[in-house]
């Protein structure tokens, strides 16, 4: 009995591997993926009641109330559905004085590995040894209690009191293994796809700031550019080969010594750090852009420079906005300057007006008064 169970636990090694393969697509493809597990989950079943260990005609034992409280735990719903009618036809085309005892074990031990997983809310890779060890000792409790349907009743009482001990020491450590195994395999699909979101989500954000990020391994001579890097010199990265050679040859004629020097003066004077702003010419095009770069060198234990990582933004759009501003500030000087001088000619030809008539205020007064008093003497 014993070398029959152990048989069915090295089954469930070979479920682990290919359980690593099928989430693979599953990752990729959600729908096919839940499919194909819950077909690999029903096919182990399946290869395990072919191993298993017979107490009596029709009454055998094997390895599906792991696989199914596996399928449950990491699979979910649909893959449940799917390996337990597998598993329930095949229980029921072998017949026999067990069969409604193998269909209830079916059923209950699918049911216990959803319960666990709904527990930590569709995560079983949370689920530590320990935990996973209580697990397999609960879903084995409930299969024993399945047993009790074995016909004729109450003759599982007698089964349960021959298989209890190596299905309880064998079948829990059995179930925390393999669980740990596809806890593993979750853990690293998780991290997968968060690394995969934060490179989508750094594209995004350096597409969004027109920033790339390029890196210089001076040991290998190696220069790597990030996909925005490729857009902002406008080539293709399929054809473009990135070398420091060809990254001067794009730099503008004019600031391409200034460029040379300002990184090898860096790197043989001990600077940590270097910014610069300059102009390169797009190979096919012919566009002349600005960029804004900033590098850091990293070093080794003898303090000298190996690496050098660095951001690269295209800056043109913004030099060209300060290019508008400044004629619009100049205009607008030149437009004061001009009011100015008009003011100041106003002002200067009023001051002409007040001297003109500085004087004849008094005078004007004194004819009125003498007209009026020659109107006093003619009445």
């Amino acid at each position: 009995m014993y070398n029959t169970l152990i048989q069915n636990a090295f089954l469930l090694v070979a479920l682990a591997s290919l359980y690593n393969l099928v989430t693979r697509i599953r990752s990729r493809y959600p729908t096919r993926g839940r499919i194909l597990i819950g077909l690999l989950f029903g096919a182990m079943t399946v290869l395990g009641m072919k191993l298993p260990f017979y107490f009596n005609e029709g009454i055998i034992y094997d390895g599906r109330s792991i696989i199914l409280t596996l399928a449950g735990l990491y699979g979910g719903g649909t893959v449940v559905i799917i390996s337990g009618v597998i598993a329930g036809i095949y229980r029921a085309i072998l017949g026999g004085a067990g069969v409604w005892a193998g269909l209830a074990t079916i059923i209950a031990c699918s049911a216990t590995g959803l319960f666990f997983r709904r527990r930590v809310k569709n995560h079983p890779e949370n689920y530590n040894l320990l935990e996973l060890y209580e697990i397999g000792f609960v879903t084995h409790i409930v299969m024993l209690i399945c047993q009790l349907l074995v016909l004729p009743l109450p003759s599982g009482l007698t089964v349960i009191g021959q298989i209890w001990v190596p299905i309880m020491l064998i079948f829990p450590v059995t179930t925390m293994i393999i669980g740990a195994l596809l806890s593993n395999e979750e853990k690293r699909l998780i991290l997968l796809k968060d690394l995969e979101s934060n490179h989508n989500f750094l594209l995004k954000t350096q597409a969004i700031g027109n920033i790339g990020n390029w890196e210089y391994d001076l040991i290998n001579n190696r220069l790597t550019w990030s996909e925005q890097v490729y857009r902002i010199w406008g080539v293709d990265p399929r054809k473009y080969k990135v070398s420091y050679d060809n990254f001067l040859s794009s730099v503008h004629p004019d600031d391409r010594t200034a460029v040379d020097s300002t990184y090898r003066n860096s790197v043989s004077k001990g600077l940590s750090s270097y910014e610069i702003e300059h102009r390169i010419v797009r190979s096919e095009s012919g566009e002349i852009r600005v960029v804004y770069e900033k590098c850091e060198h990293i070093r080794d234990k003898d303090n000298r420079v190996i690496k050098s990582v660095g951001i690269v933004q295209d800056v043109t759009d913004r030099k060209q906005a300060e290019e508008e501003l400044e004629k619009h500030r100049s205009h607008l000087e030149e437009l004061g300057k001009e009011r100015t001088a008009e003011l100041e000619e106003k002002n200067k030809e009023l001051e002409r007006y007040n001297k003109l008539f500085e004087g004849r205020e008094f005078r004007i007064k004194e004819l009125k008064d003498k007209v009026e008093k020659l109107e006093k003497n003619n009445k």
